[in-house]
């Protein structure tokens, strides 16, 4: 009985050293196992792979907006303004002129005695109305105009002062008949150079209107320089 025994606690004894032995050898296995699969390194991991999004729709296009055709114009009604004429303004009478003619110079209300300025006033067209356009006081102011800058020419008589009065006769071309100087002016040698610059008097450019009263008086004035 004894060694019955014995022999079953050998038995038990030598499988627990082989499952022992066994389990060493086994631990060690999958040591050596882990130490070689580490130095291998990693296992390369498979590519991923990304799946890249489709892009976005194109904006729908803008709408289009119809150009819609310019109206008919509206019929216009013209506005006539009837615009009165312009009168034409009656030339003003030179305060310091006087024409004066002889009697039987021709037919015309200068034909006797002087007729001042105020008088001029009253010619014209013959209608006797005052304020109307007057030609032959436009025409003496004109020519007034034209006798003292040809006075003012001559260097003696520019740098003079004083005042005189003066009659030219005018042919019809405009051509000076004859002129002379009233009364004079006080000194000697500015009315002998007057006398003498007037009786040079070039043809004027305008011509004297019709039956314009002869001869014409101008008062002339100059204030020296």
């Amino acid at each position: 009985m004894d060694q019955q025994q014995e022999k079953k606690s050998g038995g038990k004894k030598i499988l627990l050293m082989v499952t022992v032995v066994l389990l060493v050898f086994g631990l060690i296995g999958w040591g050596l196992k882990s130490l070689l699969s580490g130095k291998s390194g990693a296992k390369p991991k498979p590519p991923k792979i990304s799946l890249m999004a489709p892009p976005p729709p194109p904006p729908p296009p803008p709408p289009k907006f119809e150009k819609k055709p310019p109206e008919p114009p509206k019929d216009q009604k013209e506005i006539k303004i009837d615009q009165p004429l312009a009168k034409q303004e009656q030339a003003p009478a030179d305060p310091q002129l006087k024409m004066e003619g002889a009697a039987g110079d021709g037919p015309s209300m200068f034909a006797k005695g002087a007729v001042t300025s105020e008088d001029l006033s009253k010619l014209g067209n013959g209608t006797g109305k005052a304020g109307m356009f007057n030609p032959y006081s436009n025409y003496a102011n004109l020519l007034k105009g034209d006798v003292q800058r040809y006075l003012s020419k001559n260097n003696l008589l520019r740098k003079r002062q004083y005042r005189t009065e003066v009659q030219i006769w005018v042919n019809p071309d405009g051509s000076v008949k004859r002129a002379e100087l009233i009364g004079g002016t006080g000194e000697d040698e500015t009315d002998e150079e007057l006398r003498k610059t007037l009786s040079s008097l070039p043809q004027f450019t305008d011509l004297p209107p019709p039956n314009m009263p002869q001869p014409i008086r101008l008062r002339l004035l100059s204030s020296g320089r």
